[in-house]
């Protein structure tokens, strides 16, 4: 099966009794491999397949005629166990990165791993994992797909992981940022009406981006990295601070109405700025 081409759909619900049979076949292949203890008791359970699903990061590898192949969680953002790291240290620790959670394959799948793995860097060039020091095939297939192993982490119930990260070259990161991020502001700005008077480029830990009050506005280089909508909105948030440089009704109302210029009217009629807002939570601005 090593030709097999899959196909990626988010995950629902009502996947939920076959993901857990499918981790449970994954489970006696670790178990066959000398892994005894790495996803015990009852672990990965409903309750936090439920909870990928709510946060959109739970993802279904399909074959062309539809069997399910695979399953793996792709969560940007923060990751709150990757925080201390202990005998070694992260590639980069200001970057917006993904992490991999729950990556299981149907016994005998071959391909999964490394077509999950490129799905997800395809999506986000900066990728961490853990895994159990006994999970000698894991072990095998990230070191094999170009991962550093960094350090060790510890889970939520002190468990020890061995941690691991792929990083895409940061300079070529700053490099496209510089290429892209300074013309699509100009861009924007133009087509609303905006004025802006420098841009800047950083690498803030804290925002995305701001505006000062002498009309510069600043972006931070990982806007490179995020999808598209939430890289115009931060920018359009932005630019309407030259109006208002502050967070005040009037403020929200001119950029409300630059958002349904850009994105269209919500199909509900909630306010759009909202959504992104909302959007953009699920990552992270380091």
């Amino acid at each position: 099966m090593s030709e097999t081409k899959f196909k990626e759909r988010t995950a629902r619900p009502s996947d939920i009794p076959d993901m857990l049979a499918l981790f449970e076949r994954a489970k006696t292949v670790m178990r066959a491999s000398g892994n005894m203890q790495q996803w015990g008791d009852g672990y990965p359970n409903g309750e936090v397949l439920r909870n990928d699903m709510r946060r959109k990061a739970s993802h279904i590898a399909q074959t062309e005629d539809g069997v399910m192949a695979g399953t793996f969680a792709f969560i940007p953002g923060i990751e709150p166990t990757y925080l201390t790291i202990k005998k070694g240290h992260w590639l980069d620790k200001y970057s917006l990165y993904g992490t991999i959670h729950r990556i299981a394959a149907e016994p005998g799948t071959g391909g999964f791993a490394k077509w999950a793995i490129d799905w997800c860097w395809e999506h986000m060039p900066n990728i961490r994992i853990d895994t159990h020091r006994d999970n000698s095939i894991m072990h095998h297939i990230l070191e094999r797909e170009g991962f550093t192993r960094c350090g060790i982490i510890y889970l939520k119930d002190g468990s020890e992981r061995i941690a691991y990260q792929k990083i895409c070259d940061i300079e070529r990161m700053v490099k496209d940022a510089h290429l892209v991020l300074p013309a699509r502001l100009r861009s924007l700005a133009e087509e609303y009406g905006f004025s802006p008077k420098k841009v800047f480029l950083k690498r803030n830990r804290s925002n995305w981006g701001s505006c000062s009050s002498l009309g510069n506005v600043n972006l931070n280089v990982n806007l490179v990295r995020i999808p598209a909508d939430l890289r115009d909105y931060v920018m359009l948030h932005e630019l309407c601070h030259l109006r208002q440089l502050n967070h005040s009704k009037d403020f929200h109302d001119i950029l409300e109405e630059v958002c349904k210029a850009h994105f269209g009217p919500s199909p509900d009629g909630s306010p759009i700025y909202k959504a992104k807002e909302k959007a953009l939570k699920s990552y992270c601005p380091v």
